[in-house]
């Protein structure tokens, strides 16, 4: 004698059943995307450059190659390229899609200080490499490099200027903003500063820095508030600051 189903269990299998073509329907269309995109006369004839302006986009979508069938696209060595040629560049993904479409996001380095070298600004980002900045790259810290310190873009900052400028990042937000009319860093590898009332100070190599501008705030307040006119202050000295005084 067959057994009767109940009301629970017609439903349980109803929904089993309705779960198993649900997975059937999503395995068929993800298998027709990979067939089209797979498809020897599947062409990439657009590219949708996301994350950059209308000139990094028109730059980057200038090394895609158009009309590339999906399945004999270049991917690694188009990655390859745009790296190589294009320093601000950390890294980027081509990532395909449908009707034709190619989609390139690109992930640009972060500046965490502006150089200015032979009248050109560059950046330097959080592991010193060196890279052209783009018009969306903003920072407010600027060094200059003297004209003979060899810079290649794409490379670290050569020592000892690379560490001098890493380490000198953390040391400036402890000055109020504008504190500095200039930075610079000299043949040296030496680091010079010039506040807003004109006094020259030496600050020397990168050993020690932050401990030897921990003191400079104190005494740039100390010349304010006393109207002291100094010309310089020289923090290279062991023992103390030296600071030279202008009686004009």
């Amino acid at each position: 004698m067959a057994r009767r189903l109940s009301s629970r269990q017609k439903i349980v299998k109803t929904n089993n059943s309705m779960g198993d073509l649900k997975l059937i329907l999503f395995g068929i269309l993800i298998s027709a995307i990979l067939i089209l995109l797979m498809a020897p006369d599947y062409q990439y004839n657009e590219v949708v450059v996301l994350g950059a302006d209308a000139h990094a986009s028109a730059e980057i979508a200038s090394f895609i190659p158009r009309g590339t069938s999906a399945l004999f696209f270049p991917y690694a060595a188009v990655r390859e390229a745009l790296l190589r040629s294009n320093p601000s560049l950390l890294d980027v993904r081509i990532a395909p899609s449908l009707f034709g479409i190619l989609r390139v996001y690109p992930v640009w380095r972060n500046p965490v200080l502006t150089l200015n070298y032979k009248g050109h600004s560059v950046g330097l980002d959080e592991k010193g490499i060196t890279f052209p900045l783009r018009d969306f790259h903003r920072t407010e810290k600027q060094i200059e490099l003297q004209k003979n310190v060899d810079l290649t873009l794409g490379e670290p900052l050569p020592p000892p200027f690379g560490k001098l400028a890493i380490d000198l990042v953390p040391v400036l937000e402890s000055f109020r903003p504008g504190e500095f009319s200039r930075i610079v860093l000299d043949r040296g590898g030496e680091l010079r500063l010039f506040t807003k009332d004109h006094v020259n100070i030496r600050v020397g190599s990168p050993e020690g820095l932050a401990e030897r501008l921990r003191i400079l705030s104190p005494i740039l307040r100390v010349i304010r508030n006393k109207r002291i006119k100094a010309a310089s202050i020289d923090l290279r000295s062991e023992k103390m600051p030296v600071i030279k005084v202008d009686f004009r």
